[in-house]
């Protein structure tokens, strides 16, 4: 999927960039600000609790003390809609990107960048990779499956 005249475009060039769509069948088109709330209301219960220990072990590092989806919404079109954060390690944006619908089919995509400012940002980053894609993806496909 490009990234050419989408609001996630401004955070490129990325250290690291990933994405990852689905595509689902429905009646009604959702948009971004739908898909992003549909997310929040059905993240696992222990998303929340890790959020919070995080949140206790890296306000001593200097570091913001908030999990991407508690973040406000920085941009947004009917389409698109930017949540990230910047501190003095790193700074990182999500996209939640929603396609026009193409007759019963529509294309909902989640992208994620990370432009590293010091090497701690980087270690960072590498420790909780795994575990952010996996409770990413897992809640977009609840979500999904939510909206059939």
């Amino acid at each position: 999927m490009s990234t050419n005249k989408r609001l996630i475009s401004k955070y490129l060039p990325a250290n690291y960039m990933d994405s990852c769509s689905i595509t689902m069948k429905g009646k009604r088109e959702i948009s971004a600000r739908d898909l992003f709330e549909l997310m929040i209301e059905n993240r696992p219960k222990a998303v929340s609790l890790t959020c919070k220990m995080r949140d206790l072990l890296i306000k001593p590092l200097g570091l913001k003390p908030r999990c991407i989806f508690m973040e406000e919404v920085l941009e947004e079109t009917v389409h698109e809609l930017i949540v990230g954060g910047d501190d003095v390690y790193m700074a990182f944006h999500v996209s939640v990107h929603c396609l026009p619908k193409v007759g019963e089919e529509q294309t909902v995509a989640i992208t994620a960048t990370v432009n590293y400012k010091k090497v701690a940002g980087a270690v960072y980053f590498l420790v909780i990779w795994g575990f952010y894609w996996s409770i990413l993806k897992g809640v977009m496909k609840k979500v999904v499956k939510k909206i059939h």
